[in-house]
């Protein structure tokens, strides 16, 4: 299996996660990811608008196999709602447990144009999941100080350059906040996108793994990792 992209202990690997983490020559120690949300995002390679238990089995079966892979800990942003309701535990492997809730409030109040029945959704919660293993759960960020908090506020990283094309990526700032928090010295993220999890990665000196069903996004993952090397390699 040949990375998409390779440099400096960052890989890419285009194609489904579900068949690409099983190939994975080596063992994986976390997982930082945004998954689809399943609101009907317009995705050339994913359709995100599954029936609501289907999406969920899907998301417990890609956890599971990172699990298998070696992974102590999962990250992940997700909706407050589907945290609410219970179903953040119910996609867990057996065993594992929600160790920490955290929050990226929305600086721009970026959701007040929803149309719901109940207020704009300006915040996300980061569901952190780990397992029985006495060696997950692991925090090795700030301990105390702005940066040692649990409530991240940033805008949203549509405003960022150099992920442009991707239509709901993660802001850089909040990823690599979360990134650091984690023990964990070989992150992967399945749902890579536009490469946030990569790059802040390899700003903290970590090695990661970005899996990425849908080319064009591998491509600007790849430029935006080659422009870091270029100017700071």
């Amino acid at each position: 299996m040949k990375p998409y992209y390779e440099h400096g202990g960052i890989q890419i690997f285009h194609g489904d996660c579900r068949e690409v983490i099983p190939q994975l020559p080596g063992p994986v120690h976390a997982v930082l990811t945004d998954p689809p949300y399943n609101v009907g995002f317009k995705y050339a390679s994913y359709v995100d608008s599954l029936p609501e238990d289907e999406y969920l089995l899907w998301l417990a079966e890609i956890w599971r196999d990172c699990e298998k892979a070696g992974a102590l800990d999962i990250m992940w942003f997700w909706q407050g709602i589907r945290v609410a309701n219970g179903q953040a535990r119910a996609i867990l492997p057996s065993g594992w447990r929600i160790h920490h809730l955290a929050a990226w409030f929305k600086k721009e109040f970026a959701g007040d144009m929803w149309k719901g029945g109940h207020p704009a959704f300006t915040w996300e919660p980061i569901v952190w999941a780990a397992s029985s293993d006495p060696r997950a759960a692991k925090f090795s960020g700030p301990r105390g100080g702005h940066e040692g908090r649990d409530g991240l506020v940033d805008i949203s990283s549509r405003h960022d350059k150099d992920a442009k094309g991707h239509p709901c990526n993660k802001t850089f700032r909040v990823v690599k906040a979360v990134c650091g928090w984690l023990e964990a010295s070989t992150v992967i993220d399945p749902f890579c996108g536009s490469g946030t999890t990569l790059s802040a990665a390899k700003k903290l000196g970590k090695s990661a793994i970005g899996i990425e069903i849908e080319e064009k996004y591998c491509e600007i993952a790849a430029k935006r990792l080659s422009q870091e090397v270029f100017n700071f390699g």
